[in-house]
């Protein structure tokens, strides 16, 4: 059976249900902003050591955006996290199917590797983001 570490305190448990509830990858910002509007005024440097100490024990995920820019989610209870995020908005989309499974499995094994926490992160633009594709001529 599969089960994530548990918060400690009352601000991670907070925090923890801020992620339960919108089931979505938030910036400490956003975290921050969420608490303040359910009535938990929290000061942004709290949140900020708490969701460190929040991924440290495995119960969040860190995302980067750009260099400067991440955002959190809840991890999955058993280890797999395969996500597409788009680099512009911040979307993240979850990516666990069976293809990405097997490929993970099949390189591991390609590598002698045996797989205990796997995820896949591949970034790009999400298609609200994208630029219009250019129109060409027909293929021939």
């Amino acid at each position: 059976m599969c089960a994530r570490s548990r918060p400690r305190t009352d601000h991670e448990h907070r925090i923890v249900s801020v992620f339960e509830s919108e089931r979505q990858f938030l910036t400490v910002a956003e975290v921050r902003d969420r608490l303040t509007s359910a009535g938990r005024s929290t000061r942004l440097a709290t949140v900020y050591q708490c969701v460190k100490r929040l991924v440290e024990a495995g119960v969040l995920e860190r995302v980067a955006i750009r260099p400067s820019t991440a955002v959190y989610g809840l991890r999955p209870a058993c280890g797999s996290g395969h996500r597409l995020v788009c680099s512009e908005c911040a979307l993240v989309v979850d990516a666990d199917d069976d293809e990405v499974t097997t490929w993970v499995a099949q390189t591991a094994a390609l590598h002698g590797f045996m797989i205990t926490d796997s995820s896949v992160l591949l970034s790009g633009t999400c298609a609200a983001c994208a630029p219009p594709l250019p129109a060409t001529a027909e293929c021939r």
